[in-house]
């Protein structure tokens, strides 16, 4: 069972089977609903759907499209086209953040291999093995920078700050070993250090996974305690708070959705 609700908690619902067919929808409906250039939605069974606490206001996209949202914080919550037997849940969208941030990847290694002629003598696997580690790390920073952040200019002025540093002090443009003492302890405490040595290694002498286990491994332990932090962060500060006891099952106050 899946649960999930609004902003300010008024509204809470369950799913009682997994998703099928998770999609971002790009239509100028769901850009207007969520107000970003994408909605990513669920879709599950009505009769697998339940608002367990509180009752939605429905909102009238368009002559086929309702739109679920709270009445009190304005949270957008489900689209679903009138009489269908499908509701389709918004979620969050690290996922497709994720997905971006790797087509970049390739993107940026295609275009170093083969228009600016630089040797790769590595395995792809291995590349790819540290990229992915690489970039949760980094979604992790973003994701704790989020829960800490009180302002979209507090959000952008923690993401500089944390950028800065990854640049100027992880030997991707001045090398670790010309920096003085004092400084060159903290490039060994950011991500991009460890992964521009990963890429150095698999791009120019085809080190393979065991020759890298180092980078490897603090990158993965960096991703686990980055993301871990993250969690705690929003389960604790950013999750609704709970006006009363919830019962997650159709029942007594629960409104299903009808079929």
């Amino acid at each position: 069972m899946l649960t999930g609700g609004c902003q300010c908690g008024a509204l809470r619902y369950a799913l009682y089977a997994q998703p099928e067919g998770t999609h971002l929808c790009h239509c100028r409906m769901c850009q207007k609903a969520v107000g970003g250039p994408f909605a990513a939605l669920a879709p599950v069974r009505t009769a697998d759907f339940a608002w367990t606490r509180g009752t939605p206001r429905t909102f009238e996209s368009s002559s086929i499209a309702l739109r679920d949202h709270c009445p009190d914080c304005g949270t957008p919550l489900t689209f679903r086209y009138a009489g269908s037997e499908w509701v389709d849940v918004t979620i969050g969208k690290i996922a497709p953040y994720f997905l971006v941030a790797a087509f970049d990847l390739v993107i940026v290694t295609a275009a170093g291999i083969w228009i600016f002629d630089v040797p790769f003598r590595g395995s792809f696997l291995t590349l790819g093995a540290f990229g992915f580690v690489f970039l949760f790390v980094v979604l992790g920073l973003g994701v704790a920078i989020s829960t800490v952040s009180q302002s979209q200019g507090e959000a952008i002025q923690l993401a500089i700050m944390t950028l800065l540093p990854q640049i100027m002090l992880s030997g991707m443009i001045f090398p670790l070993e010309s920096m003085a003492p004092g400084v060159r302890w903290i490039g060994f405490l950011l991500p991009l250090t460890w992964f521009v040595i990963g890429m150095r290694g698999i791009f120019l002498k085809g080190s393979d996974l065991a020759a890298l286990a180092l980078p490897f491994t603090v990158l993965v332990v960096m991703a686990v305690v980055v993301f871990g932090v993250a969690l705690i962060r929003f389960r604790r500060d950013l999750a609704p708070k709970q006006r009363d006891p919830i019962d997650e099952t159709p029942g007594a106050g629960a409104t299903t959705v009808p079929t």
